[in-house]
């Protein structure tokens, strides 16, 4: 596939390598970027000798965000996708003649693959052509899961033109761009076809997490969702991001807990909530939950009808 490039961070992943290259090798255009690796990666990039395969070094572990747009600046084909190492693709379900419709966005399921061998689809698709907005707006209504950065085919010229980076620093960097990405596209193509398998492992950010870590977390997406609140205003869109910001609380101890809702306040958050009758309820709850307004004071007020004010 000549107009689409693999973009494949690497970061001590020497173990896990072999399936990932075997998926794409020979099929596109790949780049690899390895990360400041420790371990014997390098020389596992070093040895591929492919003319369609370039490679990558980061002189110091520079992490996944930057190293994500570092892939993207080496792109030099219509469109480019994610493959992260230890993951593969079948390729084999993508027509060619795709890259000749101008989409900026293709999307597609993304499987599972846990650790006894057996597939779970955890993003399914809903099958659309259509524009961004409205495809965003339907998968955030369907409750499908949709952020990750590795189950999109992104047109090289809308991506860039979007002036958007992943954030550096922040765990979730991915959350901070797809959303927004998704809401600019005016072509978007969906298909209901499994071309992306994760593989889980015992590496997830996600395990046996303590408590300053699960903050740590929970804080990339308050600083990734920061970002998305600023550079978008579909109303749907923000109440996802508020929904997903609300959902982190119930992650985190004290004293975690009460910095991380701080943050939350500080954008008025509970502003985001849609005004229909599901969207003033979570409006209500929060406030009195996490900000310490009285229901009495709220009913009194009229301050339940007029929320959108406070």
């Amino acid at each position: 596939m000549d107009d689409l490039t693999i973009l494949i961070p690497c970061y001590n992943v020497e173990m896990c390598l072999d399936k990932t290259l075997e998926s794409v090798i020979g099929k596109a255009k790949v780049v690899l970027v390895d990360d400041g690796s420790s371990d014997n990666t390098k020389n596992i990039l070093r040895n591929i000798k492919d003319k369609d395969v370039e490679v990558f070094y980061n002189k110091e572990n520079m992490g996944l965000a930057e190293t994500r747009n570092i892939l993207v600046s080496k792109v030099k084909t219509k469109y480019f996708t994610f493959l992260d190492a230890g993951d593969y693709l079948d390729l084999s379900v993508l027509d060619k003649k795709l890259f000749n419709k101008n989409y900026d966005l293709i999307s597609y399921n993304l499987v599972l693959v846990n650790e006894e061998g057996d597939t779970i689809n955890i993003h399914d698709r809903l099958e659309y052509e259509g524009l961004g907005e409205k495809f965003l707006e339907a998968l955030i209504k369907n409750k499908k899961s949709f952020d990750s950065a590795c189950s999109y085919i992104y047109k090289t010229s809308f991506f860039r033109g979007l002036n958007i980076k992943y954030l550096k620093g922040y765990n979730h960097e991915d959350f901070g761009v797809t959303p927004f990405v998704i809401l600019k596209a005016e072509r978007v193509l969906s298909l209901n076809k499994n071309l992306y398998y994760y593989v889980q492992d015992s590496n997830s950010i996600t395990r046996g997490l303590s408590p300053e870590k699960k903050y740590n977390n929970a804080l990339g997406v308050f600083k990734n969702a920061e970002r998305l609140i600023a550079l978008g205003s579909n109303k749907i869109y923000l109440s996802f991001i508020t929904n997903a910001l609300v959902s982190k609380i119930d992650d985190l101890e004290e004293p975690y807990k009460t910095k991380y809702i701080k943050k939350l306040n500080s954008l008025n958050i509970h502003k985001y909530y849609l005004n229909n009758p599901k969207g003033i309820i979570k409006k209500i709850l929060y406030l009195i939950k996490y900000r310490g307004i009285k229901w009495q004071k709220l009913v009194l007020s009229f301050q339940f009808i007029m929320l959108v004010n406070i």
